[in-house]
């Protein structure tokens, strides 16, 4: 079987909580982020979409239990739901494919880890696709499928394409890929709520301001204002490192457990300089 060589991330900004995605109030949001529910939507569809035109590509819905104080139900959870309730946007192949290619990150809690944590995971949804690939063969032995599925290859993908607002691909492409030393193909699609000029201008000086500006501080997330805002949104190191870092061989982990508890350097901004498995 041949091994996927695409990542394909949709970013999640909210929680869905359904039954109905067109209805805002089934949506766990911000005030600010009134208005914007079609837009997700409108990502969700995009990932498929490009999920459909690959067949060698993994899609994941990126987002952790951002508000557990609400709900213990993760972003990217939801963003599939939307998927699957919108029958896949009628996008879906015969055989059927584009839904055992879809996965789940429960972990990333900002825009960096929308990134990272997914690909951290490549090889553990590479591991799992095998095992949903061979289980709906006819001819496929149920106890081979499992051993099959259940080795973990070491892979990565050559080609990432990530999905989110257009006013963050300078944050995703100036700041976060040269972070976790990315050298592979990028696509990039990016789409903005609804807003007139003047609302979409407000919000692009704010991102400039608190979001582009606070990570080119902050390369790594680790600083005082960014190490909050993971906390606040359910970032756990160590379950991170027990529920996935542990599943990865042994010098893989090694390699990947030095960029994700990277502490940026003295002043927050210097590179990580060691070895990547996706370099």
């Amino acid at each position: 079987m041949p091994l996927p060589t695409h990542l394909i991330i949709v970013c999640c900004h909210a929680i869905y909580l359904g039954p109905d995605s067109s209805d805002e109030s089934n949506w766990l949001i911000e005030p600010f982020q009134k208005g914007e529910t079609d837009t997700y939507i409108g990502h969700i569809e995009a990932g498929v979409r490009e999920l459909s035109k690959d067949e060698n590509a993994l899609l994941v819905f990126s987002g952790g239990a951002t508000k557990q104080d609400r709900t213990d139900k993760s972003e990217g959870e939801g963003y599939l739901n939307v998927a699957i309730e919108r029958n896949l946007f009628g996008l879906e192949t015969s055989p059927p494919s584009l839904h055992q290619r879809m996965f789940v990150d429960r972990f990333a809690t900002d825009s960096y880890q929308n990134v990272l944590c997914s690909l951290v995971q490549f090889p553990l949804y590479v591991a799992e696709y095998r095992r949903r690939k061979l289980q709906t063969e006819d001819d496929a032995d149920p106890v081979t499928a499992a051993k099959a599925g259940g080795g973990i290859d070491v892979v990565f993908p050559s080609k990432l394409t990530i999905v989110s607002h257009e006013f963050k691909r300078s944050r995703f492409l100036d700041l976060h890929l040269p972070a976790m030393r990315w050298g592979g193909e990028m696509h990039y699609i990016g789409s903005n709520p609804p807003f007139d000029a003047v609302k979409m201008a407000e919000i692009e000086i704010g991102d400039r301001l608190r979001g582009y500006g606070a990570w080119e501080k902050d390369l790594y997330g680790v600083g005082e204002v960014l190490s909050r805002k993971r906390k606040v949104r359910g970032w756990d190191g160590e379950v991170f490192r027990r529920e996935v870092l542990m599943q990865l061989p042994g010098d893989v982990r090694t390699e990947v457990e030095g960029v994700v508890f990277y502490q940026g350097g003295q002043d927050l901004t210097a590179l990580y300089d060691g070895r990547v498995p996706w370099g």
